[in-house]
This record gives C-alpha cells, sequence and structure tokens, in this order.
C-alpha cells in the first residue's frame, strides 16, 4: 500500500480528482480539431476563440455506504465540468460552431474507447485504501449566449460524473 509522501502536496502522483481532470482534458486535446485549446482550468472571457476547459468542481460520498469497522463511507461521486467556449461576430455562425463543439465534446465522453478504459481501470492507493472507478457519464450540458461588444459568446457546461468504491486493507 502507498502511504501519503512526506510532502502531500508535491507527490510525484496526481490524485483523484486531478487524474480525471487530465484524461479527460487529454482525450479531448487528442480528438477535438487543432484550433481548439484545451486547459485544466475554468474558462473567462479571455480565453481564445474555441477554448475547452476541464476541471474538478465537486466530491460527495454516500453517507449510507458505512461499513462495520470502518470510519468513513465507501462509495463516492467526484464531478467534473467541461466547459467550451465559442466567440464569433455573426450569430448564426457562432451558434453552428457552438452547438457542433458542444455535440462532440459530449460523443466523445460516450464513445472514445481509450477514454472509456483510461477511466474505468483508474485505481489510487492510500492510506491502506484502494479507491477504484465503478463507472462515469455525462449527466447533462447546459448553455449560455450573449452579446459580448460587437460579437457574440457562447458557452456549454458538461457536467460529468465519475463514481468510485474505496477498500480498505
Amino acid at each position: 500500500m502507498t502511504d501519503l509522501p512526506a510532502n502531500a502536496i508535491d507527490a510525484p502522483k496526481e490524485y483523484f480528482p486531478a487524474t480525471f481532470v487530465s484524461m479527460i482534458a487529454k482525450a479531448l486535446d487528442d480528438l477535438l480539431p487543432d484550433d481548439c485549446v484545451v486547459v485544466e482550468r475554468p474558462l473567462g472571457e479571455s480565453d481564445p476563440n474555441y477554448a475547452v476547459g476541464v476541471y474538478a468542481e465537486s466530491w460527495a460520498t454516500d453517507e449510507d455506504t458505512y461499513q462495520i469497522g470502518q470510519f468513513e463511507p465507501t462509495e463516492n461521486r467526484y464531478e467534473i465540468r467541461v466547459q467550451s467556449l465559442v466567440k464569433s461576430i455573426d450569430h448564426m455562425t457562432g451558434r453552428a460552431a457552438h452547438s457542433n463543439l458542444a455535440k462532440t465534446i459530449r460523443v466523445i465522453l460516450y464513445r472514445d474507447t481509450t477514454l472509456r478504459v483510461r477511466l474505468t481501470t483508474a485505481t489510487e492507493e492510500l492510506l491502506s485504501s484502494v479507491e477504484r472507478v465503478k463507472g462515469y457519464g455525462v449527466k447533462r450540458q447546459e448553455f449560455l449566449s450573449g452579446k459580448v461588444g460587437a460579437g457574440f459568446m457562447f458557452m456549454a457546461t458538461t457536467h460529468v460524473f465519475v463514481d468510485t468504491n474505496t477498500t480498505f486493507l
């Protein structure tokens, strides 16, 4: 079993949820068109056109999964967000590009075999426990658009979840 490193902040390996963020960002960077910029953080209006941001939003546990002799629940859910940003002078062109990019992101998250294998086989060993991914999916996608200066800005936020199970040794 892997114990905490002497300095957990500067650990040589990323812990969950950073692992999930990196895996999703890599899949999107590999499969989206070359003019898309993928970053591992939330997006802002100063980001370039066709920017995609991936970041961890939250972690929650299922309080009903305590087991005898354990001090923490065993079932967990990580919420990851994937934002996409499209800017355009023309509303119709921007709306079409925004719709296409948002749909492409959903399709990659659902159907990319490499991402599916990486995510579903992810494990983490820490302090006499092993946390394994049980599954993941896309819950919803939210859309936002508005006029900014002389043009238009469109953003989609895709809600991804990763469910894990912790086994104590």
